[in-house]
C-alpha cells in the first residue's frame, strides 16, 4: 500500500464516526520522515475559541515511526511502520474545584503493519465516538465545548 493511499484510508475512517470533524493525516519531515495524525471535533478552526487550533476539546495526535528518509506519497509502506499515539484525551468537566478542564484518557496500544494500523484506528475511532456519547448523556462534557460535541455527534 502507497503512502498516500494509506493516509487517505486513516482519513475515511475518521470521517465515518465524525463526518463534519477535521483531521490531518500527513508525511511529516522533521528529523526524518515520519507520519503525523491529529484529530480534532471541530471542522475548523472558525469553530474554535479564537480560531486558534489547539482550542479544540480533542488532544489526539498519532505518530508512525520507522520509515526511510528517502520516502514520498508515492512509496510503498514499510511493514515495520509503527504507529504511536502521544496524546489520547479529550476536555470533560473538571473532578477537581481548583481545575478549568478535566480529561477523559483514552486507550491505544502501539501498532504495527499497514493494515493492522487501520483496523485499530477504526476501533479507536469507534470507541472515541461512543465514550464522547456517554460523557455527553452523563453531562460529563465541560459547557464550552457542549455545544460543538451536541453539533459534531448528531449530523
Amino acid at each position: 500500500m502507497k503512502v498516500n493511499e494509506f493516509l487517505n484510508k486513516i482519513v475515511e475512517s475518521y470521517n465515518k464516526e465524525f463526518p463534519n470533524s477535521k483531521i490531518i493525516a500527513q508525511l511529516h519531515n522533521s528529523r526524518g520522515k515520519s507520519i503525523y495524525i491529529k484529530c480534532m471535533l471541530a471542522g475548523s478552526k472558525e469553530e474554535l475559541s479564537n480560531g486558534y487550533i489547539y482550542n479544540d476539546m480533542f488532544s489526539i495526535v498519532f505518530w508512525g515511526h520507522n520509515l526511510p528518509n528517502d520516502i514520498t506519497l508515492e512509496s510503498e509502506i514499510p511493514e515495520n511502520l509503527i504507529l504511536e499515539c502521544s496524546e489520547k484525551s479529550y476536555v470533560t468537566v473538571p473532578n477537581d474545584v481548583y481545575m478549568c478542564y478535566g480529561r477523559r484518557k483514552l486507550n491505544y496500544r502501539k501498532t504495527t503493519e499497514s493494515e493492522k494500523i487501520i483496523k485499530s484506528l477504526d476501533n479507536f475511532f469507534k470507541k472515541l465516538k461512543i465514550q464522547l456519547n456517554e460523557d455527553l448523556e452523563e453531562n460529563k462534557i465541560h459547557d464550552n465545548f457542549k455545544e460543538l460535541s451536541i453539533n459534531k455527534l448528531n449530523k
